[in-house]
């Protein structure tokens, strides 16, 4: 192989990788949807909405303490004092 041979080479593989690399197409949130700017009491009871899966519905408190690696009792008094 020449000296030229190996510039060559890179080139025209750098030339097939861009050619070959298909365009994204662009996400642009004003055509599908709109972003609604909540305060944060309305976002916590938003987050939770799921009306496709119900797995909220499914989620008990006994769940929750194994998350947070606490007692389901110490759950209770959270709880209790948040309603």
């Amino acid at each position: 192989m020449s000296k030229l041979s190996k510039p060559f080479w890179v080139l025209i593989f750098a030339l097939v990788t861009l050619v070959s690399c298909k365009r994204l197409p662009e996400n642009n949130l004003s055509q599908k949807g709109s972003v609604v700017l909540i305060d944060s009491l309305q976002a916590s009871e938003e987050i939770i909405k799921d009306d496709n899966d119900r797995f909220f519905d499914h989620i008990t408190a006994i769940d929750v303490a194994i998350q947070l690696k606490t007692s389901p009792l110490s759950l209770k008094k959270i709880t209790c004092r948040l309603l």
